[in-house]
């Protein structure tokens, strides 16, 4: 079995201001939902633990696809999100692959984070998939 480390971001605010922001739930779902079956296990972290913040933009109505209202409505995938552990829990010699999530959130705790600097290196280092969402439609 394959071991796949995700991180997601735990900023749920533009830097400096009161706009909200988070995950942008989709970027994380269609990854998650293509990967979650016995030849997999998956394991969700975000920069701080806790609480995954999710943008409500990408809770509208336009951006509300049917695998992505799926995950929504789903208590037990929304509870692994509400309960995330840390990156710096995190055992990246344990895994296959880390995948990194979207989100403006990411753009304000992922860069210079010293934990996700080295999980990288550690997966890329030891043969692993290291990978981002660009974007996701």
């Amino acid at each position: 079995m394959k071991k796949i480390m995700i991180v997601n971001t735990s900023s749920n605010h533009f830097e400096g201001t009161t706009k909200p922001t988070g995950l942008w739930l989709g970027e994380l779902v269609h990854f998650y939902d293509h990967f979650n079956t016995a030849d997999y296990q998956i394991d969700l972290f975000n920069v701080e633990g806790g609480s995954t913040p999710i943008d409500p933009v990408s809770l509208s109505t336009f951006m509300l696809d049917s695998v992505t209202k799926k995950y929504y409505n789903d208590e037990h995938f929304m509870g692994l999100l509400k309960n995330a552990r840390s990156i710096d829990q995190a055992k990246p010699h344990e895994y296959d692959v880390i995948y990194f999530t979207g989100g403006h959130g990411v753009m304000f705790d992922f860069p210079n984070n010293k934990e996700i600097q080295d999980a990288i290196s550690e997966i890329y280092g030891h043969g692993g998939i290291v990978a981002a969402v660009d974007r996701c439609q």
